[in-house]
């Protein structure tokens, strides 16, 4: 790829970017320092994907962020991670005027030079993370500096083929937003039919239980009995459309451990697969014997897989796809029957009354924990079926249009490919 890239005499990113400079010292923002409205922070959680993301934002006080100030991008500049998943490059959208950037991250400011919806598709194609891997340094936790990111070599085609691909980009960021969007509207319809949209579930510093009521449950940790999660179950049992979950579902197993092997025929599911929206389209592989000798954790079609362990716990999808594939040792796989709409119940359980109910029934601390015969004690809203598919559809329409919006991303990538590789 650098090959072809030397014959298009590229130039070099520090020539075409307004500025590139590194995040703060870990020591300038504590997590003390976050606050519920303000600055959005991005951290490097928040740039997994083409875009940064905004659903789960830490924000600063505007005091901080003036000291901040060399640290603020804009919509249309791009963020890179120096450490950890490295050679994801994600543009700041227009949700904030401006944004700070955390430690660990990289920003290239937006400049005339070039488009930047096209420097993000190069920057994200093999021509761009070729070169980034190729400069990373370091072995147990591979990094880039600043001029490694400085010295990635463009090729910057006419501005009209840079405005025709950076459209694709653009377009892809419109269908994301309406995703999310259309998501939300789900959850929040899911949660005023249970009237948790207005109930106070703010987590109360004292409360007191009885030792009758601990030696029951059989758990003496004051987490499980926050009052909160006594809210949520008695409003889901308040509609009196309600089951528990092992009513509802035939299989409620844990996956296993997998072996991964390259370009193998079986798909493995496991966390960073996970959550509201659909399954990655790059899941790592494994082999024919694997799949063979692990019936337990065979996926299925629209099954509903909820990861169980981790920083994630909790995190709940569906399998939309026919294609053969095992769920990690991570992943607790769902079997429903034909009285739930799948889509319905990852929904649920992806929701406030899901996710408390994971919190509250989990082990451990430094590494939490859920097991299949505690999510078979979930107590499910189970409305009548015709809710059910009015909710799911709105999942299964958030989810088409990231799958279109993905679409166009690859697209757009591509199209950097072939005019690189000269393949047009």
């Amino acid at each position: 790829m650098e090959t072809e890239l030397e014959k298009l005499g590229c130039i070099e990113l520090a020539d075409i970017a307004k500025d590139i400079r590194c995040g703060p010292f870990g020591s300038a923002i504590h997590k003390d320092d976050y606050r519920d409205s303000g600055i959005p922070l991005i951290r490097v959680a928040d740039t997994s994907g083409p875009f940064v993301k905004s659903d789960d934002l830490a924000f600063i006080d505007k005091k901080l962020g003036r000291e901040l100030a060399r640290h603020i991008v804009k919509p249309g500049d791009i963020v890179v991670s120096q450490r950890g998943t490295i050679g994801q490059f994600a543009m700041v959208t227009d949700e904030y005027e401006q944004w700070v950037t955390s430690a660990n991250l990289i920003s290239i400011l937006q400049s005339q030079k070039a488009d930047f919806g096209y420097l993000l598709a190069f920057l994200n194609s093999r021509a761009g993370l070729s070169q980034v891997i190729r400069l990373q340094s370091g072995q147990v936790q591979p990094k880039i500096i600043t001029d490694d990111v400085k010295s990635v070599r463009v090729y910057l085609p006419t501005p009209d083929v840079q405005r025709s691909i950076s459209d694709l980009i653009r377009e892809s960021c419109s269908l994301l937003r309406r995703s999310r969007s259309l998501y939300a509207e789900a959850e929040a319809l899911l949660l005023a039919e249970l009237g948790l949209d207005d109930l106070n579930l703010s987590h109360q510093p004292t409360y007191t239980r009885s030792f009758s009521q601990a030696w029951a449950t059989g758990r003496l940790d004051a987490e499980h009995f926050q009052p909160k999660y006594q809210y949520v179950i008695n409003a889901i049992q308040h509609t009196g459309q309600w089951v528990v979950l092992d009513e509802i579902a035939t299989f409620c197993r844990r996956g296993a451990q997998p072996v991964y092997v390259e370009n193998g025929p079986v798909k493995v599911v496991n966390t960073r697969h996970l959550g509201p929206m659909l399954l990655s389209r790059d899941l790592e592989t494994t082999s024919e014997e694997y799949w063979a000798t692990h019936e337990e954790a065979k996926v299925r079609l629209n099954d509903v897989l909820l990861y169980s362990t981790g920083a994630y716990i909790g995190r709940t999808n569906y399998y939309p796809s026919s294609e053969r594939a095992i769920g990690s040792n991570h992943v607790t796989i769902i079997r429903t029957t034909d009285v739930c709409n799948h889509v319905f119940l990852a929904l649920f359980l992806n929701a406030l009354p899901g996710l408390f109910q994971t919190d509250q029934r989990a082990h451990g601390s430094a590494q939490r924990e859920i097991y299949p015969n505690d999510i078979k004690e979930f107590i499910v809203w189970l409305p009548d079926r015709s809710k059910q598919d009015t909710l799911a559809q709105e999942v299964i329409d958030a989810h088409t249009a990231r799958e279109e919006a993905n679409c166009l991303l690859e697209e757009a990538k591509q199209r950097v490919e072939e005019m690189v590789l000269r393949k047009e």
